[in-house]
């Protein structure tokens, strides 16, 4: 990946909270600047970048959201005894948004390996 490609921090952030409903915090930085990495790190060579940029913000944004409805309680279902625990709102709906980003991203994508995309 080139040194100078970069991809715009703060649209990135105005995506997330759309997606998300979430009002921006300094501590989502972490994590917006972890998907801006990967998605940079999967970058296929020869691709016009100026031209991909927006996609690839969204697709960030998408992804970040994505492991963020993780990291707050989203996943599977499942029952313990009578007690039933659903899915967290939201989770389904994000890792969707992200899947159709990904399936949009995929001429601009090498695929690098194992890449985690959910369960069903």
């Amino acid at each position: 990946m080139p040194q100078d490609f970069t991809l715009d921090l703060e649209e990135i952030k105005q995506q997330f909270c759309f997606f998300s409903k979430e009002t921006y915090s300094e501590k989502l930085l972490p994590l917006l600047e972890s998907e801006i990495h990967e998605v940079l790190r999967r970058l296929r060579p020869g691709i016009d970048f100026e031209s991909a940029r927006p996609r690839l913000e969204s697709l960030t944004a998408a992804l970040a959201w994505k492991k963020y409805s993780l990291i707050n309680g989203g996943g599977e279902s499942f029952k313990i005894g009578e007690i039933s625990v659903g899915e967290r709102k939201g989770a389904s709906g994000a890792a969707a948004l992200a899947g159709g980003y990904l399936e949009q991203c995929a001429d601009l994508l090498e695929d690098k390996g194992f890449f985690f995309r959910g369960i069903g």
